[in-house]
């Protein structure tokens, strides 16, 4: 019986129509040579076929050809796993190994060339030998087109490139961008950077699947380890989502996991007929668990309301639609998967949301780590200021220090010599003298072992030795009060070398006057102290800065960071004045003071 082609489809071209055959006559034979169709049942094309007990099965197809001087093409845009072809009786080709391991073409079509001499004018017959990997799996063959060479070459590239060209697409991107997600991980450690890397390599090793022709392995085994790594890729995208929404490791997640290597040794004892029937519970199992991650992935972006999570959403939702939509087109005949377009989707637009995140915190690390700089730049010259600061105290300690073991020999040694002048002067004027150094030195050696002393007490004292010469010398002296002295704290330094300034500045007062005024002036600005002696002086009365006691004077004031300055005056008058600092880093104000 013959079965002549359904549908014809007219090229406009200069080329043979293509013909479409739709039907065919089908028997499940393991023959090797084309069989007798005598007792063949007529199918429909595409046709599917369990192939439980024959893991082959033959076609035969038949059209009428007019007479045509060019060669012709067979194009088979979908079929299940292998085909050899037939043009009548002779063989044309085939798509490689046809024993197991079979060579693979399920997720590419079979293009053959017909020669013109073996096409007769009129009734010719193909006969299409389709073989699965193993018994137990379904065959399958689409649609045949027959037609003009380059026209149906044209369909065939496209087709190829569609299916085959994407899906090996899809393998070297998912291989990369998981290498790519994995140095991410090394440096961040962040674990859904680890779990996208994991999920992107065990689907690249899945989708290996779909593109390689010539297994290395046989049949069993390799669909074993498929079947074992298509189920993984569900259950650790679960595992990702909740990394990605700060819920890692859950009980569902562990449980899955646990099953999924309980799943590894198990299929490796089933028959070779209930591999896939077994991979379906696992495969279940991490559907399910990867639908749940989708919910709680919905009900954590309503809560935070994450723009950038809402893409992740939408890749996984994508390739969830475009699944359904396979599964639809796969019992209905219509060949235009989905699927095969959007794991690269999804892999991209989850890589652009964790590179946008790696880039967020790298440059939030380098603020961080900007702001860290310049904190340990403030720490490092607070530091240096610190250790000046030490270093100024450790200094003022040596100076005290050795000041108060000058102190404790002039105590010792002077002391002694000068207590043996009371004791052995001739007369009551020398032992006065003697009386007097000694408490002198007394008063020098107290001063230096005290640390601070009240300005108030040692105006008592400065006034009481002014006066003192003053009256022994039959001088009168005047001396303002100054009520704000209380409130002045003097350092033993200051308080010694105001002492000798004054002692010397009252000296000279008494040594070159000539009248018998002297006033003595103390007072409190701009955080110094300032003190003056005014006194009547001659005429012709110079100030020789060359003397030994004014260079003292000034020396003395100098290291106080002060400043002093003599003027006589047309009244014939003579004062000194002083200004000294009573804090540190203060010889400006006492510039300025000393100038107003």
């Amino acid at each position: 019986m013959l079965f002549i082609a359904d549908e014809v489809i007219a090229n406009e071209s200069q080329h043979a129509p293509i013909i479409e055959i739709n039907s065919a006559q089908f028997i499940a034979s393991t023959s090797k040579a084309p069989p007798s169709f005598e007792n063949a049942e007529t199918v429909l094309l595409p046709h599917k076929w369990n192939a439980t007990d024959y893991s082959s099965g033959w076609f035969e197809l038949t059209w009428q050809q007019q007479r045509s001087d060019e060669n012709l093409s067979i194009y088979l845009p979908r079929l299940n796993m292998n085909a050899t072809v037939y043009l009548n009786g002779e063989l044309i080709g085939n798509g490689g190994r046809t024993e197991t391991p079979v060579a693979r073409h399920w997720h590419s079509p079979m293009f053959f060339i017909l020669p013109a001499s073996l096409i007769k004018e009129g009734i010719n017959n193909i006969q299409i030998r389709i073989v699965t990997s193993q018994p137990g799996t379904v065959g399958l063959l689409d649609h045949v087109q027959v037609g003009a060479l380059n026209t149906l070459q044209d369909t065939y590239e496209y087709a190829y490139f569609s299916g085959y060209g994407i899906n090996l697409a899809t393998v070297f991107i998912s291989f990369l961008v998981g290498i790519i997600i994995f140095f991410l991980w090394l440096l961040r450690r962040e674990g859904e950077y680890l779990w996208f890397a994991i999920v992107n390599l065990v689907a690249g090793f899945s989708y290996l699947n779909n593109v390689i022709v010539s297994i290395p392995i046989s049949t069993y085994l390799w669909e074993c380890v498929m079947q074992i790594s298509i189920g993984w890729i569900p259950a650790l995208m679960a595992v990702f989502i909740h990394f990605l929404i700060g819920h890692p490791w859950p009980r569902s997640d562990r449980i899955i996991c646990a099953l999924g290597f309980g799943f590894i040794p198990l299929i490796f004892f089933v028959e070779p007929q209930s591999i896939f029937l077994t991979a379906k519970f696992w495969h279940g199992i991490a559907f399910i668990g990867g639908v749940a991650a989708l919910i709680e992935l919905i009900i954590y972006l309503k809560r935070e309301k994450s723009g950038a999570l809402y893409l992740v959403w939408g890749c996984i939702l994508l390739i969830s639609i475009s699944g359904g939509h396979d599964l639809i087109t796969v019992h209905s005949g219509v060949s235009q998967p989905w699927l095969t377009y959007t794991p690269i989707l999804m892999t991209m637009g989850i890589l652009s949301l964790l590179v946008h995140r790696f880039a967020m915190n790298s440059r939030a690390l380098e603020h961080t780590n900007l702001t860290l700089e310049t904190r340990i730049a403030e720490a490092q010259k607070k530091i240096e200021s610190d250790m000046r600061l030490i270093a100024d105290m450790e200094r003022h300690q040596a100076i005290l220090q050795e000041r108060s073991r000058i102190f404790r020999d002039l105590h010792d040694d002077l002391g002694a010599k000068i207590l043996s002048l009371v004791y052995k002067s001739e007369n009551n004027e020398q032992r006065t003298l003697a009386r007097e150094a000694m408490t002198e030195l007394r008063k020098i050696i107290e001063s230096g072992d005290s640390e601070e002393i009240q300005c108030k007490s040692m105006m008592l004292i400065w006034r009481k030795d002014c006066v003192k010469r003053a009256i022994e010398a039959g001088v009168s002296i005047s001396w303002p009060s100054w009520n704000t002295a209380t409130e002045i704290i003097l350092s033993p330094e200051v308080a010694t070398q105001v002492s000798f300034v004054l002692r010397e500045a009252m000296t000279n007062a008494l040594k070159y006057r000539s009248g018998k005024n002297i006033c003595i002036s103390m007072r409190y600005s701009d955080s110094c102290m300032l003190i003056s002696i005014k006194n009547d002086v001659d005429s012709e009365c110079i100030i020789s800065e060359s003397g030994h006691g004014i260079k003292n004077m000034k020396k003395r004031i100098a290291s106080l960071g002060g400043v002093i300055k003599w003027k006589i005056y047309r009244s014939k008058k003579c004062c000194v004045l002083w200004a000294i600092p009573l804090n540190h880093d203060k010889s400006i104000a006492s510039k300025q003071s000393i100038t107003a």
